[in-house]
């Protein structure tokens, strides 16, 4: 049952997170139903009814007339009537419409209505008037055709009736001659007159708007198809790469504490703020790193003098530079001496924050150079050095033929020149030696991005660790981005940044420690 929940809220997370899947698939659908509405050639519709008045069985025995003995087939026996050759080429004449007759009868649908004893006879046409008079030109061809075989049949048996009727005795004296007289008066009065079976009661006439396109049921329809494919379409994304989309999926099996809850924000953003931060000004997204902070000191060795802290995630190295920077600014604004290493991230998250050595990593490890030479400031002077790294594939490459000794020697040496060291790493999925700087250091922290974060990479993250005996101090999440708040939030923090800069005799004042 809890298992069916987490399935549940995960694939209702996975709806709210893939909406722009789901707004975009509805929007095409009711665009191309306007499309296709706008574009589609109207068709109306108009309908006759036609009233079928079946005789007594025993009435005019032998003429070609509907009998009340059974109503329902005499009404379907009409409607089959309509579709047949004779009435169809009747109207084809009638009309002028040189058709065919399966064309023909494409244009016309025919309802027997049993309980009412009615057709109905429905034209289909681009036109009103014409589809009025289609609907009128079979149901009268149809009377025509029935009325035309009546009068042959009525005037064969006056015929035969006549001559018999005239060789009969007087009335008086013959039996039979006054019910052959009444025979041949009812013959004779159906003479020249339509089927009596037969009449139209409700003509066609030309109706006032189109049967089809339905705009208002188009749209509708377009907009469940759009809703249901939309929808689909995040089930099938979450299925087929299945994302961190909230807290939940983090914690839902249990162990470790989430330490901080980050904004979405560029390693910028946080640039920018190192300045005004210098001069007393209060950074304010970096309140919830410093919260970030104060967790994971809680969860260190008191014990310990020097802090070495190894940020690693289950991507490809982006939101563990983010979320280092983040750190390691805090901790340098709490009054410590922080270096920020580069362990071979990608992007320029953390070079662009030193102005020095572009690739401090490459000249320690391959060209010897001393660590503290290869430090290079940033604008916290000494309070946050940084260990640049240069291209992600090169220093990646380089770290995989450097000896695991060696890795563990320079986060040594970092650890002699400042009280705080900061390592932002790769996941051990892209560099395996990462797995035993993990088990040096003093904290190991887990940035997870939410809607970018790969389950099945942080579980295997998760279980390599485990294999090594090493547990995390707890995640750092970085949450998405909502709303045009932030948005307006983070351009004036920007602004308050530029400004500051224009003020040169701030960039050189100490950071004012929050401790």
């Amino acid at each position: 049952m809890n298992e069916d929940r987490i399935q549940s809220g995960r694939y209702l997370r996975a709806l709210r997170e893939h909406w722009p899947y789901i707004f975009g698939t509805v929007a095409i659908a009711v665009a191309a139903s306007l499309v296709f509405v706008g574009a589609a050639q109207k068709r109306y519709e108009a309908g006759v009814d036609v009233l079928v008045s079946p005789v007594p069985p025993d009435t005019l025995v032998g003429l070609p007339l509907f009998r009340d003995s059974n109503l329902s087939r005499s009404v379907v026996t009409a409607a089959r009537l309509v579709t047949s050759p004779q009435v169809a080429e009747g109207v084809d004449r009638r009309l002028r419409l040189h058709l065919d007759r399966r064309r023909l009868l494409s244009h016309i649908s025919v309802t027997p209505q049993e309980q009412s004893s009615i057709v109905t006879i429905t034209g289909k046409a681009s036109t009103p008037q014409q589809a009025a008079r289609l609907a009128n030109a079979f149901a009268d061809v149809l009377i025509a055709e029935r009325s035309g075989e009546l009068q042959r049949e009525v005037r064969a048996a006056v015929a035969r009736l006549a001559p018999q009727v005239a060789r009969l005795p007087s009335r008086s004296a013959a039996l039979g001659a006054s019910s052959l007289n009444d025979q041949l008066a009812s013959l004779r009065a159906l003479i020249g007159a339509p089927d009596p079976t037969l009449s139209v009661v409700s003509p066609a006439v030309a109706p006032d708007r189109a049967a089809w396109p339905r705009p208002v049921l188009s749209v509708l329809v377009a907009l469940l198809v759009g809703v249901l494919l939309g929808m689909g379409i995040a089930i099938a994304l979450e299925l087929a790469n299945p994302l961190v989309l909230s807290e939940g999926d983090v914690l839902e099996h249990g162990g470790l504490p989430v330490l901080g809850r980050l904004p979405r924000a560029r390693a910028s953003t946080i640039e920018d703020e190192l300045l005004p931060a210098a001069t007393g000004a209060l950074p304010r997204s970096l309140a919830h790193y410093r919260g970030l902070w104060a967790n994971v000191v809680s969860r260190a060795d008191p014990r310990r003098t020097s802090d070495t802290i190894l940020v690693t995630d289950a991507g490809h190295g982006e939101t563990s530079a983010v979320v280092a920077v983040g750190l390691a600014t805090a901790a340098a604004l709490a009054g410590r001496t922080v270096v920020l290493a580069d362990f071979a991230t990608r992007g320029k998250t953390i070079s662009r924050l030193g102005r020095g050595v572009s690739d401090g990593l490459r000249a320690v490890l391959v060209d010897e150079r001393e660590v503290e030479e290869a430090l290079t400031p940033t604008r916290l002077g000494d309070h946050l050095r940084v260990l640049t790294a240069g291209p992600a594939e090169a220093d990646t490459a380089l770290l995989g033929i450097v000896p695991p000794e060696r890795l563990e020697a320079l986060v040594g040496a970092l650890r002699q020149l400042a009280d705080v060291v900061v390592v932002a790493a790769p996941p051990p999925l892209d560099l395996p030696d990462i797995l035993l700087l993990a088990g040096s250091v003093d904290a190991v922290l887990l940035a997870v991005q939410l809607g970018r974060t790969r389950r099945e990479r942080l579980g295997a993250l998760r279980r390599d660790l485990a294999q090594r005996r090493i547990l995390p101090a707890g995640f750092a999440i970085v949450e998405r981005r909502r709303g045009r708040t932030i948005s307006v939030r983070r351009r004036k923090w920007a602004a308050d940044a530029r400004r500051t800069r224009r003020q040169p005799s701030d960039a050189t004042t100490e950071p004012t420690s929050t401790r």
